[in-house]
């Protein structure tokens, strides 16, 4: 179940939010999902809260704050502290740097509790940001250690390329470029084997800031532009927009000011539009800067006063420290050297804070620190692969003996090989079967969603209201169907596979069934069926929700199609001799003793049309089937023809 929710999700997403342009209003959304369950919705918002964090961070905070209220169950913990880490990156981004370690504390509390590595790790990164944009930089490259250490342990290469690429960011504030150009570099490596478009683009701003640093303009100038056009594929708006305002620096450097004054203006427009206060800040200093050069004093005045006073109110102490260099040179140049030498006070202050040998030396012990655990780690790696070594010198011997072994097992292999094919091409026979009874049932729908919108583009005009809503309500049908069949595919693939891992939990069976009448309700209405419940809100028991739900789930979708129309499902539970057993009842056509014997082998029957003609592949049972085992559960049926039938899951506690 969790995962068909995820699909709906998914599919609301890509209805309304593909495009920057097609920014859904949230109470529309809303509305439209209204009838999901929570989960969906925090799934839909946290979503457009995360791909709205640069374009629209206003509407981005709207949409996370929205789906924080429907995260209140434990088992939405780990949702919780993503969203809370969306919204720290989010203030983080347009200057409220309290607020946003705020954020981060709190999801670090909650992603510890539940021991969810993934979001520590992202915890640790953001808090380091945090210290990084207060000009902290020895406390953040700490917090960018620790993260870079978690999503190393767990081997999630995009949260180590955040971490490297921070660490990179940590020491080009320091001026320490060589060490800079390292983390970068990785950073960059780890992106690109992921196709992180977005990610690389970052990368490539970096790397071309560093080169600027280093006065490599040329070099520099090249790979901005780079970055700007990645960032454009990417619809990385920030990235374009601190491109843009690296090439102003490059045309400084080079004594065009009137082009760096262009590039610089038309940066700050980007930022202040989608809200980047870091950015928008270090525009303020470099057009002030410009102009200081030019001998404006007027409008340099302007711009390194807004400077100062957006970094003291946001607490951005490295652009204040610039603020207050530059406004000492204005000051001077002016002769007013009470405010120039305030200035010059404030600027070796925050100086000594930012860039003293004390930080210095304490973001040097921890790259050492760093380094050498990692150099420690490599050789206890060197050292296992000499033991293997010489296990593997000591069992060569045994391998020869072995070899002599297998010759004589080979001819008697060679004997069993032959009924072994004879079964292969029986088990081969059967998935020939199965996949065509698949292809024939995804045949119709897809069929079915070509023509329906086939007539809809071409009769639209000629169509009154009443007739439109019919086709768009049998496009939902098919497109659900679809959706329905695939899941359930994938599902038995993943089991067979034994890539679904249980996660036993104490369970309501109310809120099992609860939850799958909502999802089935509607397919049980086209056929006027009353689903019940008759489960003790009281009745509580250990198990996976996801397998119980998806195998309960299948229960109720065989019963809908079997029953006639204004028939009734009742779902029951109950314990049995330290057993938990719920079970589907439907009073429809039932089945032959000969139907039920072979119904979980559907390569050995062909699938039944329901009372309306309904089709089916039968890879609902057979996934039931799968998952049963998994779980270690009993699936039992009980059917005769003409009255119905029971299917029952007894779950052992």
């Amino acid at each position: 179940m969790k995962f068909i929710r995820s699909v709906i999700a998914l599919l609301f997403l890509l209805a309304f939010a593909i495009t920057a342009e097609a920014q859904p209003r949230l109470d529309s959304l809303l509305q439209q999902i209204k009838n999901e369950p929570d989960t969906v919705k925090a799934g839909v918002l946290s979503r457009l809260c995360w791909q709205y964090r640069s374009l629209d961070p206003t509407y981005a905070l709207t949409a996370g704050e929205e789906a924080l209220k429907y995260l209140n169950s434990d088992s939405d913990l780990w949702k919780k502290s993503e969203v809370l880490n969306y919204l720290g990156v989010i203030h983080g981004n347009i200057g409220n740097l309290d607020k946003a370690y705020f954020y981060y504390r709190q999801a670090l509390d909650i992603s510890t509790e539940i021991n969810d590595s993934t979001q520590i790790g992202y915890c640790y990164d953001n808090i380091g940001d945090y210290y990084a944009k207060n000009a902290l930089y020895s406390t953040a490259l700490e917090y960018f250690m620790l993260s870079f250490k978690v999503f190393e342990k767990i081997n999630n290469k995009q949260g180590m390329a955040y971490a490297l690429n921070d660490m990179g960011e940590a020491y080009l504030f320091q001026n320490d470029y060589d060490k800079a150009l390292y983390y970068f570099e990785y950073s960059g490596r780890l992106r690109k084997e992921r196709n992180d478009l977005r990610g690389y683009a970052k990368t490539l701003l970096n790397l071309a800031t560093v080169y600027e640093k280093q006065n490599k303009l040329e070099e520099s100038l090249k790979t901005f532009l780079l970055a700007i056009e990645k960032s454009r594929e990417a619809g990385y708006v920030k990235g374009e927009s601190g491109s843009i305002s690296g090439i102003s620096e490059v045309y400084i450097k080079q004594g065009q000011y009137a082009k760096a004054l262009s590039e610089a203006l038309k940066a700050l427009d980007i930022d202040i539009k989608i809200e980047n206060k870091h950015g928008e800040i270090i525009n303020y200093n470099r057009i002030g800067r410009i102009y200081l050069i030019l001998d404006d004093m007027v409008n340099a005045e302007k711009y390194l006063m807004l400077a100062n006073n957006e970094s003291q109110i946001t607490g951005h102490l490295d652009q204040l420290m610039v603020s207050y260099e530059y406004l000492t040179k204005l000051y001077e140049s002016r002769g007013d050297y009470r405010k120039a030498f305030h200035s010059l006070s404030e600027y070796n202050r925050l100086k000594d804070k930012i860039h003293g040998q004390e930080s210095i030396r304490k973001m040097g012990d921890l790259q050492t620190a760093f380094v050498t655990e990692r150099k420690d780690n490599e050789n206890k790696l060197l050292k296992k692969d000499l033991e293997y070594q010489k296990s593997t010198n000591r069992y060569t011997v045994v391998v020869i003996v072995l070899v002599f072994g297998l010759v004589i097992l080979f001819i008697s292999k060679y004997r069993v090989q032959k009924k072994a094919n004879a079964l292969l091409s029986d088990l081969n026979n059967s998935k020939d079967r199965f996949l065509s009874i698949i292809a024939h049932d995804l045949k119709n729908p897809f069929w079915a969603i070509s023509n329906l919108t086939d007539i809809l583009e071409s009769d639209y005009d000629e169509m009154d209201e009443e007739e439109r809503k019919r086709l768009i309500t049998s496009l939902s049908r098919s497109s659900t169907e679809v959706s329905r069949l695939l899941n359930d595919l994938l599902t038995v693939a993943l089991a067979q596979k034994g890539e679904i891992k249980l996660n036993q939990k104490e369970i309501s069976a109310a809120h099992v069934f609860n939850s799958i009448i909502t999802y089935y309700e509607p397919l049980a209405k086209n056929k006027k069926i009353e689903i019940v419940s008759q489960a003790d809100s009281e009745l509580v028991f250990n198990a996976d929700p996801f397998i119980v739900e998806t195998i309960m789930g299948n229960f109720v979708n065989n019963a809908v199609k079997f029953s006639n129309e204004s028939g009734r499902i009742i779902l029951r539970a109950g314990r049995i001799n330290g057993s938990v057993l719920l079970s589907v009842e439907d009073f429809g056509v039932g089945m032959p003793p000969e139907t039920v014997k072979n119904l979980f082998e559907p390569e050995k029957k062909s699938s039944l049309p329901g009372t309306k003609k309904e089709k089916g592949t039968g890879i609902g049972l057979r996934l039931a089937g799968e998952l049963a085992k998994l779980h270690k559960a009993e699936i039992s049926v009980q059917s005769e023809a003409g009255k119905g039938s029971t299917f029952s899951l007894k779950v052992s506690q």
